[in-house]
C-alpha cells in the first residue's frame, strides 16, 4: 500500500508498508495539491529517502548489530531510569562481544541459540534472560524497521528452571562461608603461584571480586601502605565500585606481602591480577570456581572470593577495629547490611597467624 495525505499538522505525509510494517512519514513540507501529485508519481524513491534518514538505514543494508543497537538504546532511553539505562548499555556491550560485528541480516536463530548455550555454561538462566531482553529489543526494532523480515529470537525458547520448579545450582542461594584464621592460612598455603597471592590479598584486602580484578598498579602505594579502590568490573566492563564511590584503604601487612610477591609476576602490566594468558580477568567467576575446587580438595567447605571478603570483615570486627573503619575498609555504608550479611561467628586467635600476619592498631 502507498498513499500521500495531509497530516494533522498540515504537512504532506507518506504512508506505506514498504519495509514490512506500516509507517507514516512526514515530508516536512506544507500540503499543496501540486506537490501532492508530484509525491504520488515519485512515491517509492521519496519514501525510501525519508525512511533511510529517519531510521538511519544504510542504502546497502549493511548495518551491524553494534551500530544499530546503539541507536535503539538511545531512542528507548526514556523508558528507563538513568540507572537502568546504564545497566542496559553495559549488557548491550556484553552482547557485542558475540554479535557486535554481525550484519543484522546474518543474525539467525542458530546464532542466537549458540550464544544462549554459551552463556548458560557460566550464567544463571535468569541472568541470560535479562541479556535476552536487550537482544530481543534490538532485533525487534530491526524487524519493525524492515531491516530483517522476522526476529530470530522470537521462536527460541527462553532458558527455564527445571520442570519440578526447583532452582538450578547457579540460582540456588548459597549459605555464606566464614573461614577462621587457621583455615585461611590453610587455603593460602595450599594455593599455588598467582592464586596464592590472589587469595592472600583477597583475605586481607576485603575487596569485592570485581574491584579486585579491576585493581591497577597505579592505585597501589607501597610507601604509604594505601590502596585506592576506584573501579570495578561489572558485566565484563570496567565501571565504578558498587556504591559508586572511590575509597582508600590501608594496605595491611599480609595484603602487602601478597602484592609484593605479585609485583614480581605482573609489575610491568597495567592490572595487578591477570589470567594465565596475561589478560585482564573479565569477571571473577573463574577465580571463585578455582577456589571452590581448592577448598574442597583440602577438606574445607567450598567457598568463593566473596566468602574471603566476609571472613575479612568478620576478623576486623573481632580484632577490635571500630565499626566506621570496617565499613570504610569493606566499602559499606550500612552497618545493618554489614552485620546481617557479612559478619560471621568465627573466633579469632592471633596465635593462628605468623608474626608477619599480625595487624597493627587501626
Amino acid at each position: 500500500m502507498s498513499r500521500v495525505y495531509k497530516n494533522k499538522q498540515g504537512y504532506l505525509a507518506l504512508d506505506s508498508d514498504m519495509y514490512g510494517s506500516r509507517k507514516r512519514l512526514s515530508t516536512g513540507k506544507k500540503y499543496d495539491a501540486r506537490l501532492k501529485n508530484w509525491y504520488e508519481k515519485n512515491f517509492e524513491d521519496e519514501y525510501k529517502k525519508i525512511y533511510e534518514i529517519k531510521f538511519k538505514i544504510k542504502s546497502d543494508s549493511t548495518l551491524t548489530f553494534k551500530e544499530y543497537g546503539i541507536e535503539v538504546l538511545d531512542a528507548t532511553r526514556k523508558r528507563r531510569t538513568a540507572k537502568s539505562q546504564q545497566t542496559a548499555v553495559r549488557k548491550f556491550y556484553v552482547l557485542c562481544d558475540f554479535f557486535g560485528e554481525f550484519d543484522l541480516k546474518n543474525i539467525t536463530r542458530l546464532k542466537c541459540a549458540q550464544w544462549q548455550s554459551e552463556q548458560l555454561e557460566e550464567l544463571a538462566p535468569k541472568t541470560v534472560t535479562d541479556y535476552r531482553s536487550i537482544l530481543y529489543t534490538v532485533l525487534d526494532f530491526a524487524m519493525e524497521d524492515g531491516i530483517i523480515s522476522k526476529n530470530p529470537l522470537s521462536k527460541l525458547d527462553s532458558p527455564k528452571r527445571a520442570k519440578d520448579g526447583k532452582k538450578t545450582a547457579l540460582e540456588e542461594k548459597r549459605t555464606p562461608v566464614y573461614y577462621s584464621a587457621s583455615q585461611l592460612m590453610t587455603i593460602i598455603n595450599n594455593a599455588k603461584g598467582a592464586h596464592k597471592n590472589l587469595y592472600q590479598f583477597a583475605a586481607f584486602g576485603g575487596m569485592r571480586g570485581g574491584e579486585l580484578i579491576a585493581l591497577r598498579w597505579e592505585n597501589v602505594d607501597f610507601e604509604k601502605n594505601k590502596i585506592k579502590i576506584s573501579e570495578s568490573v561489572l558485566d565484563y566492563l570496567i565501571s565504578t565500585p558498587k556504591n559508586g564511590k572511590t575509597r582508600v584503604i590501608d594496605m595491611l601487612p599480609p595484603a602487602k606481602e601478597a602484592l609484593l610477591a605479585q609485583r614480581k609476576r605482573t609489575g610491568l602490566s597495567e592490572y595487578v591480577f591477570l589470567t594465565q594468558y596475561g589478560k585482564r580477568y573479565k569477571n571473577p567467576d573463574s577465580i571463585s570456581d578455582h577456589m571452590k575446587k581448592l577448598t574442597s580438595s583440602i577438606n574445607l567447605e567450598p567457598g568463593t572470593l566473596h566468602d574471603l571478603r566476609r571472613s575479612c570483615n568478620t576478623m576486623l570486627k573481632q580484632m577490635g577495629y571500630p565499626s566506621d573503619y570496617v565499613l570504610q575498609f569493606i566499602g559499606h555504608e550500612n552497618e545493618k547490611v554489614n552485620r546481617e550479611h557479612y559478619t560471621g561467628s568465627i573466633r579469632i586467635n592471633i596465635a593462628d597467624f605468623n608474626a608477619r600476619f599480625k595487624y597493627a592498631n587501626a
